[in-house]
């Protein structure tokens, strides 16, 4: 695979490694990570039925990594190198040849002359990408398979809303709505997303998610049902963040990070995270093209108009001093709070894969997840963090400052 020249050399020589690089095999271990086989009962491949793999990926910008060279003094200098660092990126995508690819920090002055052009050569033709808002270098990218699945239809989230205090940072959301190839009424969500970063402002990452889910809910819909929904992306959230809580709860208080509601009803987000002019509006009318869907958003987007029609406040929907919403979701690993996608200090999980199920709980206030039409065939395991030793990433193996989650779904038709 040849990559575009630099002025040095085209890929950094594995003989510049320091004796420290040259270790990380060694001290991680062959069994550093695996494809874990989870649900060997209901794995059984049939006719009514397609299976299929994902890869969420912080894949790090170079801008980003050059904005903030102190966070890798540690590392080895010729491992931070971009074309260094894109071929053990390209190395892994190619090696698992995963279906569907959600990457993050996707900076786009790299995303014709790398990801487009040698993602291409495995097979991914098609591409869905979202820049961050104001004059940020990166965003947020999902590749797949056209020979497998059918775009049904995509949508943008930008998080930034003028003259609202928690939505004033860049971050965005991308989601996709897939079929398979001749099974165009079996649609699914795929969403990804990368959530402000600032450990201090949970408030702003519980607002971005909220308005993500409202999104979500809006795209996923189908006339009287919810499709399938997996959810991907670097929350910056650890698993006990109000953030990943209300994903697995379906309800999280939010008093304790802003205390006179989260976000103002002139959003027209409710706190069950829904657009309450939409909702209203398809009871009466189920299917809406999406042009006619934003009709009924009071969202801020730069490529699309909001609607201006005025809000009512309603006490009911607004300032209840909780978050909910009407999904059951699911994390792929077992133990996020042992394991580690990432190193800050000290290793940690800030990165996901959810999939959605249905609550089979009898009460309302309890959320007992069941699979339904996504079932969980295996993940690509993540290590435990405590068990990890002292080494940096990137390195000579690794092109990331975050690892890849993958899994292997089946999505009953």
């Amino acid at each position: 695979m040849d990559f575009p020249q630099t002025t040095q050399s085209k890929f950094q020589n594995a003989s510049t490694l320091t004796r420290q690089d040259l270790s990380v095999k060694e001290k991680l271990g062959s069994d550093f990570r695996q494809w874990q086989q989870v649900n060997r009962s209901r794995g059984q491949p049939s006719e009514n039925s397609v299976t299929f793999k994902i890869m969420s990926y912080n894949v790090l910008a170079q801008d980003l990594l050059e904005r903030h060279r102190n966070l890798y003094k540690d590392n080895a200098q010729s491992c931070l190198k971009w074309n260094f660092r894109f071929e053990k990126i390209y190395n892994e995508i190619k090696r698992h040849n995963c279906d569907i690819l959600c990457l993050q920090e996707v900076q786009q002055n790299h995303l014709d002359s790398y990801y487009r052009k040698y993602l291409s050569e495995l097979g991914y033709n098609t591409i869905l990408y979202k820049k961050r808002t104001g004059d940020c270098p990166d965003g947020c990218a999902i590749f797949y398979n056209s020979n497998l699945f059918t775009l049904i239809e995509s949508q943008t989230v930008e998080y930034f809303q003028p003259n609202v205090s928690v939505l004033n940072k860049d971050n965005i959301g991308l989601i996709a709505k897939f079929a398979p190839i001749g099974y165009e009424y079996c649609s699914f969500i795929v969403a990804t997303t990368h959530l402000l970063y600032n450990p201090n402002r949970h408030d702003i990452r519980l607002a971005q998610i909220q308005l993500f889910l409202a999104e979500i809910d809006r795209v996923s819909f189908n006339v009287s049902h919810h499709v399938p929904v997996i959810i991907t992306g670097d929350f910056n959230s650890m698993y006990n963040y109000a953030p990943v809580r209300l994903l697995l709860t379906a309800k999280c208080p939010f008093d304790n990070v802003q205390k006179n509601g989260l976000l103002p009803y002139q959003l027209g987000v409710s706190d069950n995270c829904q657009h309450v002019r939409l909702v209203a509006a398809r009871r009466k009318k189920p299917y809406m093209s999406q042009e006619m869907q934003r009709k009924y958003v009071h969202l801020h987007h730069g490529d699309y108009p909001q609607a201006t029609d005025n809000l009512k406040e309603n006490n009911s929907l607004f300032n209840t001093g909780y978050l909910t919403h009407n999904f059951a979701f699911k994390s792929i690993y077992d133990n996020p709070s042992a394991e580690a996608t990432t190193y800050q200090n000290r290793w940690l999980t800030v990165d996901y894969i959810f999939y959605s199920g249905r609550n089979a709980s009898k009460s309302p206030n309890k959320n007992h997840f069941k699979e339904d039409k996504l079932v969980l065939l295996s993940r690509y395991s993540l290590p435990v963090g405590s068990k990890l030793p002292s080494v940096t990433i990137p390195n000579e193996n690794l092109g990331s400052d975050h690892l890849s989650l993958m899994a292997e779904f089946k999505l009953i038709l």
